[in-house]
């Protein structure tokens, strides 16, 4: 996927393949969140980031967005297939131009690894 991600041609969607994009370049960056808002949003310990600048090309389907509660209280917004209500990406803060997309949605999510894993002390209770 490598040449892919250099040539533009990396691709993902929803569950039900009414939602496709295309990442126009590689990734700025990739990360793994373990924080608590990522755990209660995904139901998983974790959630995979490729963080993207608004360079996602959508090819079908209509996102909707739904506002999320963080424990920041800062506004974060879940973009998701309309049909099936996958998430696809995430804006966080408002800034709408920065992207996080779920690395899981992409057609081959293996060929992106995470540049970094984000820890928050109340992630990890023993």
């Amino acid at each position: 996927m490598a040449d892919n991600l250099v040539a533009g041609n990396v691709e993902g969607g929803c569950a039900c393949g009414a939602l496709r994009y295309r990442l126009a370049s590689p990734p700025m960056f990739v990360n793994c969140c373990h924080c608590r808002d990522c755990q209660r949003q995904t139901g998983s310990a974790f959630v995979l980031n490729a963080i993207e600048p608004d360079r996602l090309a959508l090819l079908s389907g209509d996102p909707e967005a739904v506002a999320v509660p963080t424990d920041s209280g800062r506004p974060h917004k879940i973009y998701r297939c309309a049909a099936c209500k996958t998430a696809i990406w995430s804006v966080f803060g408002g800034v709408e131009k920065l992207r996080f997309v779920r690395v899981g949605t992409l057609d081959d999510p293996a060929a992106l690894t995470p540049d970094a894993h984000i820890l928050s002390a109340p992630s990890f209770r023993g």
